[in-house]
């Protein structure tokens, strides 16, 4: 039955404004370690390499942190007080579905050496599921006042990911959420309307379909070089195929090049499809198999080439078929191994591009495009329980991800599909998380060396320029053109006000060094100390560490 009257609410929505069902749909960075964990330590559910989880495969890790966490007596077994700590604002169910309805907020208060920054963002959220086969989730919110901290502006402008070159800092690009528009009179903040709409369909145990409008993710390490979640949402369609120790994966997409637009002045649509083969070698030992193609529709009527709905074949086949310039096709090779109860070692390697003759001589062949990431991760450190260490290292050549046709370059809505540093870097994280209770505490730390480009000259970095215009043939290194060094560490602490909708309470602080060897027009060296206090739901993945 209905928990609350519906005239109360639109009120509570904003006032109380939970998150997420338990059939929640995308798993955040703060509650990683928590979640994974038992999906490594279930041995027959292994194929955890692309994410987001389904609800039929979240139920259980969600059902049991929120038994774990519930509170009870007194006030918390009121209506009241239930629905703030424990439960959804109101839902609806039988013994056949469920229907589940709460708000979306996102309240960040920041100050750094520029002055103050903040975020505020209310929506509605929601979800369900018919029996075991169905589920669906909807999440509109309006973001209001965005205002960057000044190191993210700087990025942005620098990044050039701005669709309005007239705005300057003023970038219309929100991080992670596509286009958003200046806020008058004050033009650095940015509106936006987010949305997501995401539904799973799964008539047996071998077939899944999922798609809708939102983002997916393929690796196990913090950073995917194959395909992350850093850029905007895009529709997609998402086929999965398990047959015991084998599980296929195919997502069909259409992303958006800002750089060029149609007659109509709407954005370049680009396409892509994504394939991914996970295999369990044993209960201890996970190797998966990568490939993807990425192309643009740049006089708006090539479509999506049904050349590439073909699910089991090598797209790079594909792409000479079509012509030398049908797409940008890329391979590669993920692995994880359980190295000790609770250990994982995991890596990825991604190849471009490359020639044989020119990979061994060690001549840095501009074409020899790759990149590699290797890391460890561990749950439950030393016999504590919620205790969770995670170290990565990430090194990607210059110019890969880049094509010579510049809309068919590995990115969308202006930020890159993989790597946030895009390329021509090397980069080591660390994490530690844990949590005690309803209280956790997350320390972050990341040192990155990166050779970013000047004006008119490539280096390698810059997904917008053609790759062809590189700026010599061979003797390309990593770290080459501006040499750049980043430090930055996150320290937070925070308290889930509610496990089963997400709300937390979280007081955090960066600092970040970013200094490159020259300064330039808009490459300015940059010391930040930035302190927040966030009122927030966990539901999206933000990468500020870049």
């Amino acid at each position: 039955m209905l928990k609350v009257a519906f005239k109360y609410i639109y009120l509570l929505i904003f006032i109380l404004s939970g998150l997420q069902s338990s059939g929640q749909l995308v798993i955040p960075n703060q509650v990683y370690g928590t979640f994974l964990n038992s999906y490594y330590q279930d041995k027959d559910h292994q194929h955890h390499t692309v994410k987001p989880f389904s609800y039929f495969e979240n139920k259980l890790a969600n059902d049991s942190l929120t038994q774990e966490l519930q509170l009870e007596g007194g006030f918390f077994d009121k209506w009241l007080g239930n629905i703030i700590f424990n439960d959804d604002l109101a839902s609806y169910k039988t013994e056949d579905f469920e229907v589940n309805l709460n708000g979306y907020i996102n309240y960040h208060f920041g100050n750094d050496e520029a002055g103050y920054n903040f975020q505020a963002a209310r929506g509605v959220n929601i979800s369900g599921h018919i029996q075991d086969f169905f589920a669906i989730q909807t999440v509109v919110a309006s973001f209001d006042g965005i205002l960057y901290p000044q190191y993210i502006l700087e990025h942005i402008d620098y990044k050039h990911i701005d669709p309005d070159p007239a705005q300057g800092t003023a970038s219309r690009i929100v991080l992670g959420q596509g286009v958003g528009f200046p806020n008058p009179p004050n033009v650095s903040e940015r509106n936006q309307l987010y949305t997501t709409a995401v539904m799973s369909y799964m008539p047996n145990k071998f077939f899944r379909f999922d798609g809708g409008y939102g983002k997916n993710f393929i690796g196990d390490g913090y950073r995917s070089l194959f395909l992350s979640d850093n850029a905007a949402n895009y529709p997609f369609l998402k086929l999965t195929t398990s047959l015991g120790k084998i599980q296929f994966t195919n997502i069909y997409a259409q992303m958006r090049h800002l750089q060029q637009v149609y007659i109509d002045d709407t954005y370049m649509k680009k396409y892509a499809a994504f394939h991914h083969l996970s295999w369990n070698i044993t209960d201890k030992i996970n190797v998966g198999f990568f490939e993807t193609v990425i192309y643009s529709d740049s006089l708006g009527n090539r479509g999506f080439e049904l050349d590439y709905l073909v699910p089991y074949v090598l797209l790079r086949s594909l792409e000479h078929s079509i012509g030398s310039r049908g797409g940008n096709a890329m391979l590669g090779i993920n692995a994880s191994a359980e190295v000790s109860n609770g250990v994982t070692v995991y890596g990825q390697f991604l190849i471009d591009e490359f020639n044989t003759n020119f990979l061994f001589n060690n001549s840095g062949w501009h074409a020899n495009k790759f990149g590699g990431q290797l890391g460890i991760k561990s749950f439950d450190v030393f016999g504590v329980k919620n205790l969770y260490l995670q170290g990565e290292f990430n090194r990607v050549r210059p110019f890969t991800y880049s094509h010579t046709r510049v809309s068919q370059a590995y990115e969308s809505y202006n930020q890159p599909l993989a790597h946030p540093l895009v390329s021509n870097f090397t980069e080591f994280l660390a994490f530690a998380r844990y949590r005690k209770g309803r209280l956790y505490g997350t320390v972050q730390l990341m040192l990155a060396n990166q050779g970013l480009d000047t004006a008119g000259v490539n280096y390698g970095n810059d997904l917008y320029k053609s790759y062809r215009t590189h700026t010599q043939e061979f003797d390309n290194r990593i770290g080459q053109g501006v040499n750049t060094s980043t430090f930055y560490t996150n320290l937070s602490i925070g308290y889930i006000v509610n496990p089963k909708n997400g709300l937390v309470v979280e007081l955090t602080y960066t600092y970040r060094d970013f200094k490159p060897e020259a300064e330039g027009d808009k490459l300015k060296a940059n010391t930040t100390g930035w302190i927040g206090l966030n009122v927030k739901h966990l539901l999206f993945n933000h990468y500020y560490d870049l």
